[in-house]
């Protein structure tokens, strides 16, 4: 066989594979230098710049507690551990809301300025009512209401009855500097009546009163411990107004019994769903 000429050009085939061999071998020099690059330490400003941060934020949540009131409405720090409900205990009345001094106060025997106006419809309506800026007693009944029965004000006191079902009750009227009642508003699914009176138009007991749901009554002894009971499954309040500002000696829900301080002679408001009493020393 005669020798092969080495400055010969090779078969077409043999140029095929000769060239298939020199892109392999460049292919796997560039992965190996990629992976050599990525491998080394440290990394250039353009790589640092935008390469995604994989730093975790942490954000701490403060979460503050919201005071639970006592019986007495004197907000007290939050314990992990809920206290039953009082059977009795002893509460000093405190003062109510922004401080709006109490006309009842000051309020002298004698005529009364607040002529007795009664008024009567049914279903949702309003009227108009002028106290001329006096204190007053008002009387809401809907014997026959289902559902839902508000009566609420334009004055500072907004609303004064959300009840579900019939109502029968009194509330005080503009007794602080800070309410002045013009209009009525209720809503209820039947007929009513509404009457309003003089505020010294409301029964005065000494040592004792008893009665049920929402009423005003005057207390004429002197400054007293009264033993305050209910029986209801909503919210027992009493609220004393004899002294220059409005007194919160019963917030409690559900039944009571307990001694409180009370400022008298003055009125109460006794908002209850049940029987309720109230008993001070001869």
């Amino acid at each position: 066989m005669a020798p092969q000429n080495p400055f010969s050009p090779l078969p077409i085939s043999q140029k095929k594979k000769r060239g298939w061999q020199v892109a392999g071998a460049l292919i796997a020099a560039g992965i190996v230098i990629v992976f050599v690059a990525t491998r080394t330490p440290g990394k250039s400003p353009a790589s640092a710049a935008t390469a995604p941060s994989t730093a975790v934020t942490t954000k701490i949540v403060t979460l503050t507690a919201i005071p639970r009131p006592t019986s007495s409405g004197v907000s007290t720090p939050p314990t992990a551990v809920p206290a039953a409900p009082p059977s009795a205990q002893t509460t000093i009345a405190t003062q109510v809301g922004a401080q709006p001094t109490v006309k009842l106060a000051a309020l002298a025997a004698g005529k009364p300025v607040v002529s007795t106006k009664t008024y009567s419809g049914k279903g949702n309506g309003s009227l108009k009512v002028d106290l001329g800026g006096n204190p007053a007693v008002l009387k809401f009944t809907c014997a026959a209401c289902s559902g839902r029965t508000t009566l609420t004000a334009d004055g500072a006191q907004a609303s004064l009855v959300d009840q579900v079902g019939p109502y029968s009750g009194s509330r005080l009227l503009d007794a602080t500097s800070a309410a002045s009642t013009g209009k009525l508003t209720i809503s209820a699914s039947s007929t009513w009546s509404i009457t309003v009176a003089d505020v010294r138009s409301v029964k005065v007991t000494k040592n004792s009163a008893s009665g049920h749901g929402d009423t005003v009554i005057k207390m004429s002894g002197a400054n007293a411990v009264a033993t305050v009971a209910n029986v209801g499954t909503s919210d027992f309040v009493v609220i004393g107004y004899g002294a220059n500002y409005p007194q919160q000696a019963v917030h409690q829900i559900g039944t009571f019994k307990g001694t409180v301080v009370l400022t008298t002679p003055g009125y109460l408001q006794v908002e209850s769903d049940g029987d309720w009493t109230i008993t001070t020393a001869p």
